[in-house]
């Protein structure tokens, strides 16, 4: 009972401090209405004074409009008096024209009336210039932007195509009616031969923000489930509901307890801090704390991480490859985490946390940074995993792929004398004379593969093509330069002195406005770059327009994404689901392509050959029926013909 009375006094100790910042909040509004309700009425009453005397000057002094730079629009032939007022003859021809002129173009109303039946009207730019400027704006709207991933904000059943994966995910499907954009869901990038070597089944995907999948192994009797997790933050709406979050998470993991491995991935907007989630009796290893912050969503977690007998991986390796979830100009923290059960725990050979501005440096890749490509605040945690499965079957296939041959090199003797034209010869001969079983033609085909590749390996030069050297080839951002590489190192340095630096409470926060101020300096010039590029590249197209057509069409041709036709290795189950192995593909083909061409001949109308005859013969003649159709039958006979 004194546990309940604790709680209970908690809660409404929380619940009036929300009433009492509730209550500033309304206040601080009411000061400010009052604040804006006399300043407008400061306005209208200075409005009131300078109107007159605008006025007395629009009346006296007469306007050209040829003069002003920014006129859209030219009236011919408009007769007025020196002491006319000009505004009002255009409100006057306006209301002639009517409400809709801009969409409707109403010039042929001015005929009719005797005032402005001389009047005409004309945009004031030519039209090759409005030519070019529609142009223009076209070829912007058509710029590639990168086939980056920022944000995936999918709603409903939307999916995500990137090569190499599978996505299966769980988007958030109660959203606001006037959200731009969707929001809060979760998922897993599933790499494409996991899924030819286990078979994939949703668990779970009936909670908002908790996707559960399992993993079983093919060959062997081993498997393991994923969760992907993601609860808002504590302020928020979303994020009140963490009790039967957790519960229902709890309630997951007690299903699924019959599986080998559990990995729970999260982003809980937990912050745990110096708290202990495990009992003395728990051989479980002590963390290297880097974020000391307690909130209630860590509460909530430390609960869910007793009653679970599972512990979080972050801190409790190399404390070297540790490092903050979260960075960002407001902090850092440690939100994001990696549970697994306890006795799972030896099977996790390592861990680490990766900043991704470290990824971006290591593998260059400036060339996504853009104004819609931001920096994500959030690290990328990374584990290790031992699996029971037997994978020797893998071991003996496996080809270095850092090593390629210089084929442009081959030398004139490959294959052409000495020993290996003799073994040439007789694989040829034993083609000839023993190939009457499978067995026979494999163990000739894999001889044929080790003399080719032994000679390969003697007589062809090799060069490296490790990650390292293909990078040289990737296209970099067009206008990066010294200034923003040089910012970026800049921020690089004060991101690694705000994240390493444990001391007095003023440095870390003087050194965490200098990494804030420097992270703005870089999007600010980034943007400026970006936005400066775009500014002359729309000056040279207009100047090709005017100089060089040709090369105008030629530049023209080569904007845009390029188009790969690629056949998709999937296809679509009986109940909606994707499906990527071999034999639901083949047997999927077959079958499609056994209907094709084996249609029923009683679906079609019964053709003969008198009326081919007629047909062939309008053909022939260069005149066409459009009133019968020919019936190609793929299961004709000939003799039906003859």
């Amino acid at each position: 009972m004194q546990v309940f009375k604790s709680e209970i006094h908690l809660d409404l100790a929380r619940e009036s401090s929300r009433i009492d910042d509730l209550a500033n909040s309304v206040h601080s509004l009411s000061v400010r209405f009052n604040d804006i309700e006399e300043s407008m009425n400061n306005l209208n009453t200075q409005t009131e004074s300078i109107n007159p005397t605008i006025n007395d000057r629009n009346s006296n002094t007469q306007v050209n409009p040829m003069s002003n730079d920014v006129v859209t629009v030219i009236m011919k032939h408009l007769q007025f008096a020196e002491n006319e007022n000009l505004v009002e003859i255009m409100n006057d021809i306006i209301h002639k024209l009517g409400q809709s002129v801009a969409k409707e173009r109403n010039k042929h109303k001015l005929k009719t009336d005797e005032n402005y039946k001389t009047v005409f009207i004309q945009c004031a730019k030519s039209r090759i210039e409005r030519l070019r400027e529609n142009n223009t704006r076209v070829i912007l709207r058509e710029l590639s932007q990168g086939n980056h991933v920022c944000e995936t904000h999918l709603i409903a059943g939307d999916n995500l195509r990137i090569n190499g994966y599978i996505w299966k995910g769980f988007n958030r499907k109660l959203i606001h009616r006037d959200a731009p954009k969707g929001s809060g869901g979760v998922g897993l990038l599933i790499t494409q031969w996991i899924l030819n070597d286990y078979n994939f089944e949703v668990v779970d995907a009936s909670f908002e923000g908790l996707f559960c999948v399992k993993f079983t192994s093919k060959s062997t009797d081993f498997s393991f489930t994923v969760f992907s997790c993601y609860s808002p933050p504590e302020g928020s709406i979303r994020g009140r509901n963490s009790q039967n979050f957790f519960s229902h998470l709890l309630l997951n993991i007690y299903d699924q307890s019959e599986s080998d491995v559990i990995v729970i991935c999260v982003d809980f907007n937990s912050r745990i801090g110096t708290l202990n989630y495990f009992s003395d009796f728990d051989s479980i290893r002590s963390r290297t704390l880097i974020d000391k912050t307690v909130n209630q969503h860590g509460k909530s977690l430390l609960e869910f991480l007793n009653e679970s007998k599972t512990c979080v991986l972050n801190g409790i390796y190399d404390s070297n490859k540790d490092n903050f979830t979260c960075l960002s100009g407001r902090g850092k923290s440690v939100v994001d985490y990696m549970c697994v059960p306890h006795d799972i725990l030896e099977l996790c050979s390592s861990f680490q946390v990766i900043t991704t501005r470290s990824v971006i440096e290591q593998n260059n890749l400036f060339q996504f940074l853009g104004e819609r490509s931001k920096i994500p605040d959030h690290s990328i945690l990374l584990a290790e995993f031992k699996t029971l499965t037997n994978i020797s079957e893998y071991s003996s296939s496996k080809i270095d792929k850092s090593k390629r041959f210089r084929l442009k090199s081959v030398p004139n003797d490959f294959l052409g004398f000495g020993l290996q034209k003799a073994a040439i010869q007789t694989l040829i001969q034993r083609i000839e004379t023993t190939r009457e079983t499978q067995s026979h033609v494999n163990n000739i085909y894999s001889d044929l593969c080790t003399l080719i590749g032994d000679e390969m390996n003697s007589k062809i030069p090799i060069y490296d093509a490790s990650r390292k050297t293909r990078k040289r080839h990737k296209s970099s951002k067009p206008f990066w330069n010294e200034e923003l590489g040089q910012l970026w190192n800049a921020m690089r340095l004060k991101e690694k002195q705000f994240l390493s630096f444990k001391g007095r409470s003023s440095t870390r926060r003087r050194f965490r406005e200098e990494f804030q101020h420097a992270q703005k300096s870089f999007d600010r010039k980034l943007r400026q770059c970006e936005r400066h590029y775009r500014q002359s590249f729309c000056l040279k197209i207009d100047n090709m327009v005017t100089s060089n057509p040709n090369d105008f069409w030629d530049k023209i041709k080569k904007l845009g994404p390029r188009k790969v036709q690629n056949i998709p290795m999937e296809i679509y189950g009986p109940n909606g689901e994707i499906l990527t192995d071999d034999d639901s593909l083949l047997n999927r083909r077959k079958t499609d392509f056994h209907n094709i061409y084996n249609i029923e001949s009683s679906s079609f109308p019964p053709i003969s050959y008198k009326a081919i005859r007629i047909q062939v013969f309008k053909i022939g003649g260069n005149s066409w029926s459009t009133s019968t159709n020919i019936w190609v039958l793929c299961s004709m006979n000939l003799k039906t013909i003859k």
